[in-house]
């Protein structure tokens, strides 16, 4: 199961697929879209005899997923849950988050804002995390969160809130690569330098944040060793009888690249 709006999860699949295909299973995508939600999505899928589900980003709340567990075997990846007898496979986002703050107050930033991603358990971690390291840097006055909704639009919607105010932010640090790339987008058809006027980061570490005339900061949530570790989880439950829960937290990687300031266009005034 994944949204298909999220270039993220359309390279998680493929490293899913390969996965799966190396351990003799067949994978059944079930797509989320803006008129099929999550839970009809499963649905479907077990309608289909899935023998199991690999639920990426799944925001389906507790009960359900503990429902969909006395069903078939379930790893949500992505996002952390406690709910017994589903395993998870995830990123520390909180981390992740910490370290683009550190790189950043690093590079001489204060004011850093963050683009958020919604109410979900993946957005609400990585806000977190902002505000976490933000007061660890003892620049709890300066936190900053503008709403968003992991999408293009909303990125492009935060910069056109940015450009209405009398003073920018130094940098922003986006919860997702996509509404990064839309922020970046109307800044620099606005006439906003990046990284001279204003630094930019994203998370997830897209095709998109590498191409060169995009060439984002963001956070690699090493989706290889998530898709490895979630079907080599999903292949235990199936072959291997296991019944004991299955909660793999990897560190996320942080990736400098051009959005984010070398801190030489900061002004005396902008310095903590």
């Amino acid at each position: 199961m994944a949204n298909i709006r999220s270039t993220f999860h359309a390279e998680l699949v493929e490293d899913i697929v390969a996965e799966a295909d190396r351990n003799g299973y067949e994978v059944v995508l079930g797509a989320v879209t803006p008129t099929h939600a999550e839970a009809a999505v499963v649905e479907t899928l077990l309608s289909y005899r899935c023998e199991a589900l690999i639920l990426l980003g799944s925001e389906l709340d507790e009960a359900t997923l503990a429902g969909l567990a006395q069903r078939a075997p379930v790893v949500v990846i992505g996002r952390r849950t406690s709910c017994p007898g589903v395993d998870v496979v995830r990123t520390a986002d909180g981390r992740g988050i910490g370290k683009v703050v550190d790189h950043l107050v690093a590079l001489g930033h204060n004011r850093i804002s963050h683009l958020g991603g919604g109410s979900g358990t993946i957005p609400s971690d990585r806000r977190t995390g902002y505000t976490r390291a933000m007061r660890r840097h003892g620049l709890a006055g300066e936190i900053d969160v503008i709403e968003g909704d992991l999408t293009e639009r909303s990125g492009m919607q935060a910069a056109e809130t940015l450009l209405a105010r009398t003073q920018l932010p130094t940098a922003v640090i986006a919860a997702n690569d996509q509404s990064a790339i839309g922020l970046l987008d109307r800044l620099l058809r606005a006439g906003v330098t990046v990284p001279g006027d204003i630094a930019v980061a994203g998370y997830d570490d897209s095709m998109l944040a590498k191409l060169a005339h995009i060439d984002l900061t963001t956070v690699s949530q090493e989706p290889g060793q998530q898709a490895q570790r979630a079907v080599a989880a999903i292949v235990e439950r199936l072959d291997g009888d296991r019944s004991d829960r299955v909660d793999v937290v990897l560190e996320p990687l942080l990736v400098v690249r051009h959005t984010t300031s070398d801190g030489e266009n900061l002004s005396q005034s902008d310095a903590p």
